[in-house]
């Protein structure tokens, strides 16, 4: 009883730290694109995410129809990742899914875009509320392999939280717990 006592108040301990830390390097977040109008757009829309909700909409949406007119599938998927992440704020499930089911789709047959960490992150994040965690756990090991050759630190303290995360929702504590302390390594 007593174990099960020190292990839960570890793991919310753990859990805590890592949220603190990953939320003060939120700002930092990529979004790999060469054009400069679409990031700004991402960015905005990333920034207005967690503060209000209605004001990240436009930006987003606005990334994708930039996407779709420029026929750049990469963007596209930044952009329906970034309006599922929106719509999960709001608790529209449905739209979340089908955002999310598209950006699947896409990586499926466009498997270069596994190779964008940025991507494999979103993918992961959204995947964890869509409660697909086997998928998230593929995106997100494929992330920090990539990540972890280029020993980026930052991505890396995110990652390692965001599995951390996932697990906790399976409830894996153990998993849940080596991964925050992989995040808080770095």
């Amino acid at each position: 009883m007593f174990q099960r006592f020190i292990a839960s108040t570890s793991l919310r301990l753990i859990v805590v730290l890592s949220a603190i830390f990953t939320n003060a390097l939120r700002a930092d977040v990529n979004f790999d694109t060469s054009n400069a109008k679409a990031k700004q757009l991402l960015l905005n829309a990333e920034k207005f995410r967690n503060v209000n909700v209605d004001e990240a909409f436009p930006f987003a949406q606005e990334a994708l129809a930039l996407g779709k007119k420029n026929d750049d599938l990469q963007l596209q998927v930044y952009a329906s990742l970034m309006l599922a992440r929106l719509y999960e704020k709001k608790n529209n499930k449905d739209n979340a899914y089908n955002f999310y089911l598209f950006s699947k789709n896409a990586l499926e047959k466009n498997p270069d875009l596994l190779r964008d960490p940025n991507i494999l992150f979103y993918m992961t994040a959204t995947a964890r509320y869509q409660k697909k965690y086997e998928d998230g756990h593929i995106y997100i090991k494929k992330g920090i392999s990539i990540k972890k050759r280029e020993n980026d630190i930052f991505y890396l303290t995110r990652a390692f939280s965001l599995q951390g995360n996932m697990y906790k929702g399976q409830k894996k504590y153990t998993e849940s717990i080596k991964s925050h302390s992989n995040s808080l390594s770095y």
